[in-house]
């Protein structure tokens, strides 16, 4: 009989761990989706950003050597800097555009893998879930009629800290005093 017992008990726990499994696979593989999601499209946005400000910057460059060809050899030799071409402000958004994608990929990643983790926490019972939050009522409370009950609260907490503090007095008086001795009638 006890070998029944074993191997209820054995699949029970089997069972359990099973169902905990497909649920942590269903988790990373909901997690992976949506990491993929942002990574997807960060860099789609990334290629988007860089291949616009390329762009740009090749054709102001072909701009300048078209023009620096019309004036010639001596008008370029004598005034190099008027041939320059004109890119580096497009250069300077591109690297910030690039800078916010890329952080803004990195936050949106780290808490999708982050819940994530926690999920599979709590399926595996290694972490206890996170207290669901009350739901907040949209509708607006209706303003106070009267100013006067504001007064009679801050009256009652008032009466209410002299009553506590009275108490505390009695107490530590009552504390305080020696306690006397009787003595045994013989």
């Amino acid at each position: 009989m006890e070998i029944q017992v074993v191997i209820n008990d054995v699949k029970g726990k089997a069972e359990t761990y099973a169902g905990q499994a497909q649920g942590v696979i269903k988790t990373s593989v909901e997690v992976a989706k949506q990491a993929n999601g942002i990574f997807v499209g960060s860099m789609q946005t990334l290629a988007k950003t860089e291949g616009a400000a390329a762009k740009d910057l090749y054709d102001a460059a072909l701009a300048s050597f078209e023009k620096a060809k019309k004036a010639g050899v001596k008008a370029v030799a004598n005034k190099p800097a008027e041939y320059v071409p004109n890119g580096r402000d497009r250069i300077v958004t591109a690297y910030s555009d690039s800078v916010k994608v890329v952080t803004k990929a990195r936050t949106d990643l780290e808490k999708v893998l982050e819940k994530g983790f926690d999920t599979i926490q709590v399926q595996l019972g290694l972490k206890k879930p996170a207290p669901k939050k009350r739901a907040t009522s949209t509708a607006k409370k209706a303003p106070a009629a009267k100013k006067a009950p504001a007064k009679a609260t801050a009256a009652k907490k008032t009466t209410a800290a002299k009553t506590t503090t009275a108490t505390k007095r009695t107490t530590t008086s009552a504390a305080k005093k020696p306690a006397t001795k009787t003595t045994p009638s013989a």
